[in-house]
């Protein structure tokens, strides 16, 4: 494993870090005001979200996936997240707390980390992670979230018509998770991976140019809405979202590793993995659902600045297992 020092780690930063002070920024100037962040939440999720899923998956052909890797990290990620949901209750202001304590920031930031600490050894493990980083959680977690908003309403009536309405409510949220922006564009880019075509170029430059707008943009608009959350204070919400994310999630991550009996140099990737910051996927997903946007978008600042000490602490932690 090389050295990852600390200016590496800042430099690697810096991006994120300035999106957010943009989008700060044009709040405080009132170029960007509270009713434009919902309206440009929309544009972000419907516009920009659906090409960048879609050109990842596109890429993804199943069978040359290591399926060890995912197995690995997912079992811990979906069992913390589960854990999360038993803790605060199954909703959509939970599973949206959920996320932003296990959902990482892994192409921002971890591409150009792991990259500069484990190599191209390390990027094959990472970016077989990110192939179905967001297809699982975002999809994990819009499938909780309609079923959250669509209970069973019959609270009368016989145990057969009370489960003819359970039902009813979970094929009425299973419809409305499957139609919907986040899976749509990740079960049609998988299909298109499997016929072997190559994406017509006069097609894939405007899909690659939305797609790239959806890290910047969601930055700015996390920042902005950061200004606008104002003196109201996330501490005591955020603190334990920051600990599940940046300790229990790696030791859970890194157990699971060893269970799978992964090599070393895998298994710290999936550490670091686990250790980098929340993802701004996460406050989209709060602005879709309107639950926890103040609180998803401190998470994500936080914790982009705690990984300034965080990552060379879980570093040094790996070191003994490369």
């Amino acid at each position: 494993m090389n050295s990852l020092n600390q200016t590496q780690l800042l430099l690697a930063l810096i991006p994120v870090f300035a999106l957010i002070a943009l989008g700060w920024w044009a709040a405080c100037m009132g170029w960007l005001h509270v009713s434009s962040i919902a309206d440009m939440s929309k544009v972000v999720f419907y516009l920009f979200m659906p090409p960048l899923l879609f050109r990842t998956m596109s890429q993804t052909h199943l069978e040359q996936l290591d399926l060890v890797p995912i197995a690995a990290y997912f079992s811990a990620t979906l069992a913390v997240l589960a854990a999360v949901l038993w803790w605060r209750g199954v909703g959509v202001a939970s599973v949206t707390w959920g996320l932003g304590a296990v959902f990482s920031n892994t192409v921002m930031v971890g591409i150009p980390l792991v990259g500069l600490a484990f190599g191209p050894e390390g990027l094959v493990t990472l970016l077989t992670v990110v192939a179905v980083h967001a297809m699982t959680l975002l999809t994990v977690g819009t499938v909780v979230a309609e079923l959250s908003l669509h209970p069973n309403q019959s609270q009368t009536g016989t145990y057969l018509q009370s489960i003819a309405g359970l039902m009813r409510a979970v094929l009425k949220a299973l419809k409305q998770a499957v139609i919907h922006p986040v899976p749509i564009p990740i079960f049609c880019g998988l299909l298109f991976a499997q016929t072997g075509w190559a994406m017509p170029e006069v097609v894939d430059q405007p899909l690659q140019v939305l797609a790239s707008a959806f890290s910047p943009v969601a930055l700015i608009m996390l920042g902005a809405t950061t200004f606008y959350q104002g003196g109201k204070s996330q501490m005591v919400q955020v603190l334990p979202m920051l600990a599940i994310k940046l300790v229990v999630l790696p030791v859970v991550v890194g157990l699971s590793a060893w269970l799978f009996g992964m090599p070393p140099v895998a298994s710290a990737v999936l550490v670091m993995c686990a250790a980098l910051p929340s993802g701004a996927n996460v406050f989209m997903f709060s602005q879709r659902y309107g639950h926890n946007q103040d609180l998803v978008a401190t998470g994500v600042t936080l914790s982009t600045a705690l990984c300034v000490v965080s990552l060379p602490m879980a570093m040094s932690v790996l070191a003994w297992l490369v």
